[in-house]
């Protein structure tokens, strides 16, 4: 019986000078499943059979971890065709695939990469490798006799099990929700999978889910991440875990507008409240504004607040002074100059040298304007108004808090005094020291018209952005 309690349980592979866990013996309700494990240098196989070793593998050597010599029955030999045989790898595979099961010739060969995770989650790797292996399990009975399963692929991610991540980082949204959409479940029924075999693999989910989170407390959190603003956060995490020369310049550009415009946004509200609407309109924030006319505006943004009084200003008394010395670090750092010259106009460079370059060089202003700017921001919290009641016990508001970098975000209750004017439900705010300050319609948490998914968006003078996957869309109800 697969169960979350024989996953609780674990046995060692060793693995060179390193040991490889794998949580549990790995049974399923009516096949077992068998694990080959690569072991690295030496590319033995060792066959794991109900947690105990049945039997060894001749040594099989393999120069490129291929799909096509994965899937070429090598290592099946004489293990029966209703198995499942997963095989545990380091070497890299033509692809970049994190696993897979072989769809094309229909038999219950699955393998998954076990190197590099460290580039995408900051939890054990014995975690995430089990979560692959019993996905796979799933997708290989979901597809079995079926021809449509690229159908079901969701790209980009929306939280399924199903998702191809063929944007790696997207993984983590992958982990962290552990779900199985309304289209793949309907699917895993039309195809008669039992329902306790469903029901464990779901609770199994479940339980790898949450040993991932708990392990990721457990690290050093790494640069204000959980308490920035979700569009600022998001940005900063995918620029961290690329190492593309070229995408992590385009990313490093990303970031840079995104803490910008988000600042811009958040600031300006707080410091000018209802003229913000008139001050963006002044600065040629509306139409088609540039990067340099959101650089313009928070140097305005920082003259607007050296006139208010500091006694009802929830930011410290230098908030001026660091405003202006983000954009003189900007303007001295040429980082408009660059995106103006390496995504405004031209072509895409052929060598990765000069893409490396650029970005080593942008990274010290951008790096400077982090340290100035987002401990500012952390102060702050973004949140989702959903509903609110009013209670014996006073006020009662719920809201989806949007910070951090993932978009799996945490509903919670929050309470107010009697004496408070309740927001506004369906809108989104920023909130500091018990003050809220109205983010509509410049930062919007709603259905993305593309694909229809609940998203974090963002205003770009025209339309908006969804820094989580990229879209741009149109939301006429919400237009400034």
């Amino acid at each position: 019986m697969f169960t979350v309690e024989a996953f609780q349980s674990s046995f060692t592979i060793n693995q060179g000078n390193n040991n490889f866990t794998i949580f549990g013996s790995l049974l399923w309700t009516y096949n077992r499943i068998i694990t080959v494990v690569d072991t690295s240098l030496n590319h033995t196989a060792a066959l794991y059979l109900e947690d105990k070793v049945a039997t060894s593998l001749e040594p099989v050597r393999i120069d490129l971890a291929e799909p096509k010599n994965i899937f070429s029955g090598k290592f099946r030999h004489n293990i029966p065709s209703s198995d499942f045989l997963v095989l545990l790898t380091s070497k890299p595979n033509e692809n970049n695939w994190f696993s897979s099961t072989n769809f094309d010739d229909g038999t219950r060969d699955i393998f998954v990469h076990t190197a590099d995770w460290e580039n995408y989650t900051e939890c054990s790797s014995e975690s995430v490798i089990a979560f692959q292996v019993v996905e796979n399990i799933l997708q290989a009975l979901m597809f079995e006799g079926n021809d449509d399963e690229s159908k079901y692929f969701h790209d980009p991610a929306i939280g399924c099990i199903n998702d191809m991540c063929s944007w790696k980082p997207d993984i983590t949204f992958k982990l962290r929700t552990a779900d199985i959409c309304a289209d793949c479940l309907d699917k895993i029924s039309s195809q008669g999978i039992e329902e306790d075999l469903v029901r464990q693999s779901i609770e199994l989910f479940e339980h790898l889910r949450k040993r991932m989170l708990f392990n990721r407390k457990l690290q050093r959190e790494t640069d204000y991440d959980p308490s920035l603003p979700f569009t600022i956060a998001n940005t900063k995490r995918k620029l961290r875990t690329t190492f593309e020369p070229l995408r992590k310049f385009l990313l490093l550009l990303d970031h840079f507008d995104s803490i910008v415009r988000t600042s811009v946004i958040i600031f300006g509200k707080i410091c000018l409240k209802d003229d913000f609407d008139q001050f963006a309109k002044d600065a040629g924030l509306h139409g088609k504004p540039s990067l340099g006319h959101w650089v313009g505006a928070l140097q305005s943004v920082a003259k607007a607040a050296s006139t208010i009084d500091k006694d009802s200003f929830p930011l410290p008394n230098d908030f001026c002074e660091r405003l202006e010395g983000i954009v003189a670090k900007a303007n001295e750092g040429k980082i408009v100059n660059l995106r103006n010259e390496y995504r405004g106009h031209g072509y895409c460079s052929i060598h990765d040298e000069k893409y490396k370059n650029v970005f080593e060089s942008a990274l010290p202003s951008l790096q400077y304007i982090e340290q100035v700017l987002l401990p500012l921001l952390v102060g702050l919290k973004v949140c989702y108004v959903t509903s609110f009641s009013i209670k014996k016990t006073g006020k009662k508001i719920r809201v989806k808090s949007l910070m951090g970098n993932h978009p799996d975000f945490e509903d919670k209750e929050i309470a107010f005094k009697t004496d408070d004017c309740l927001p506004f439900e369906n809108q989104v705010y920023a909130t500091k020291d018990g003050n809220w300050y109205d983010l509509h319609p410049y930062i919007l948490y709603e259905n993305c018209p593309e694909c229809c998914h609940p998203r974090v968006l963002i205003y770009d003078g025209e339309q908006y952005l969804d820094p989580f996957v990229g879209h741009r869309v149109t939301i006429t109800a919400c237009q400034p």
